[in-house]
């Protein structure tokens, strides 16, 4: 009977402390399991704090609270001030000062425009990514890209769905030298083949 209530007390002791979870584990929040049939939804854009960014380049205002896209090969210095700036009549809080290696210039363009030069989509809706991992979130009026820098448009237009209008996807790839190295390749798809050369 003794070790069956040293058994039982011992049992206790262990789960109580089992129980506690440290601090820097949140049992709060519910883990995914395997037999969850409920998706977890995650809203990327809510709880984003932070001012914007005035972007010069070679001296020269760009925009502010985007990073201009065009090539990192042509950068030679980067200077970030955290001191406040007025451009026009907008305050940002902190400049990013980028100048170029021989005073080169991109050819900057905006999404819209960009879309409006190279496509039929002018008028028609549409969610521009770069480089396959990342879905641009900011105004295409003043979301600048290097014209120069753009390898290839795709365009990808969505099944009409009902009560919505036309969506399209348009894919942006950059010359970086693995997307330079991947258009080079040609792909043969069957119906048990996928190679590339």
């Amino acid at each position: 009977m003794r070790h069956l209530a040293i058994l039982l007390i011992s049992f206790i002791t262990f789960n109580s402390i089992g129980q506690i979870t440290p601090k820097w584990l949140d049992n709060s929040k519910p883990q995914a399991t395997l037999h969850d049939s409920i998706p977890k939804v995650i809203y990327t854009n809510e709880h984003k704090h932070g001012g914007d960014a005035a972007f010069f380049i070679n001296g020269e205002f760009i925009s502010g609270g985007i990073v201009p896209l065009f090539n990192p090969e042509i950068i030679k210095d980067v200077n970030v001030y955290r001191d406040s700036i007025t451009v026009g009549e907008t305050l940002y809080d902190s400049q990013i000062r980028i100048t170029t290696k021989n005073n080169y210039l991109p050819k900057f363009i905006s999404l819209n425009q960009l879309k409006a030069k190279y496509t039929s989509l002018a008028q028609q809706h549409a969610v521009f990514s770069i480089n396959n991992d990342r879905i641009i979130n900011k105004d295409y009026d003043k979301y600048l890209v290097d014209e120069s820098y753009i390898l290839s448009i795709t365009i990808e237009k969505t099944d009409k769905a009902k009560g919505s209008s036309d969506l399209n996807f348009i894919r942006l790839l950059t010359r970086t030298p693995e997307n330079i190295a991947k258009s080079k390749q040609i792909r043969i798809r069957g119906a048990n083949l996928a190679s590339s050369f």
